[in-house]
C-alpha cells in the first residue's frame, strides 16, 4: 500500500474527467450521424454515416453473436480503450433501427446509458474535488498507521503476520 498526493489524485481525477467529457462528445455526434436511421434496417451504411462525423478518429462496424456496434478509437484513443457504441434494433423479429423507443430496452439511447451519465459522473468528481486533500490526508495516515503495526510485529510473527497482511 502507497501514500497519495492530493496533486497526484487530482491528476487522475481530471484525466477521468476528461475521457469522459470525450466520451460525451463523441457519442453526442454519433447520436447525430445515426438519428436519421429511426426505423431503418440496421446495417453498415450506419458507419458510414460516423465516419463522416468522426473524420478524426478510427471507425469500425463490429457484428458479434447478432450484435451490431460501431467501435471509435485513435486521434488519443487507445484501440484498448475504444468506444464501443450499440447499435440497437427492436428485437421483434426485425432488424429495425430504434434510436428512442418508450419502453423498449433495446433502443439505441438506452443500450448506451453509460455515455449519457458521463456528463452527470464528470459533475460529481468536481464537486468531490474539494474533499480530496482532506481524504488523502485521512489516507495517508491510515496508511502509516497499518504499516506501524506490521513493523511493531516484525517478520517472524507468523501467523499474525498473514492474518493482519491487508493486500488481502
Amino acid at each position: 500500500m502507497k501514500t497519495l498526493t492530493t496533486e497526484e489524485v487530482l491528476r487522475k481525477i481530471q484525466e477521468v474527467q476528461d475521457r469522459y467529457n470525450l466520451e460525451t462528445e463523441i457519442f453526442t455526434k454519433v447520436c447525430e450521424a445515426v438519428k436519421p436511421f429511426q426505423g431503418k434496417v440496421v446495417n453498415k451504411r450506419m458507419c458510414t454515416a460516423i465516419e463522416k462525423i468522426l473524420p478524426e478518429y478510427t471507425v469500425s462496424w463490429y457484428y458479434i453473436a447478432g450484435m451490431q456496434n460501431v467501435r471509435i478509437w485513435g486521434n488519443g484513443i487507445a484501440f484498448e480503450k475504444r468506444l464501443s457504441i450499440f447499435i440497437a434494433y427492436d428485437g421483434e423479429g426485425s432488424q429495425s433501427f430504434k434510436f428512442t423507443a418508450e419502453g423498449n430496452n433495446h433502443s439505441f439511447i438506452k443500450s448506451n446509458a453509460c455515455y449519457s451519465y458521463n456528463s452527470e459522473r464528470s459533475q460529481k468528481l468536481e464537486q468531490l474535488k474539494s474533499k480530496v486533500s482532506v481524504w488523502v490526508d485521512r489516507w495517508n495516515a491510515a496508511i502509516n498507521e497499518i504499516q506501524s503495526i506490521q513493523t511493531a510485529m516484525g517478520n517472524d510473527c507468523y501467523p499474525l503476520s498473514s492474518i493482519f497482511d491487508v493486500r488481502g
